[in-house]
């Protein structure tokens, strides 16, 4: 269900030309639905790196990006920096 939600709302998004800021502690999810991903440091908060986030899909959905070779280096390098 909720991957489904997450397809609905990125479609939305992509149609309507909006622009979000979403808070998410889901690494997968940051990176499917993002063009960038802001990494906080921890309490008090400060940016700690910006990841600008492509790939190469002609019709992009978050789905799509799971299974897009590019996803799992954004994954590590987001991983490694939280830890």
């Amino acid at each position: 269900t909720r991957l489904s939600v997450t397809e609905d709302f990125y479609k939305i998004i992509k149609n309507e030309k909006k622009i979000t800021i979403m808070v998410t502690h889901d690494i997968p999810e940051s990176i499917t639905m993002s063009d960038n991903v802001i990494v906080l440091s921890q309490r008090p908060a400060t940016i700690k790196n910006v990841h600008n986030i492509h790939f190469d899909l002609a019709n992009r959905t978050p789905l799509q990006c799971r299974d897009a070779p590019e996803f799992s280096n954004y994954f590590d390098k987001i991983w490694k920096e939280l830890n």
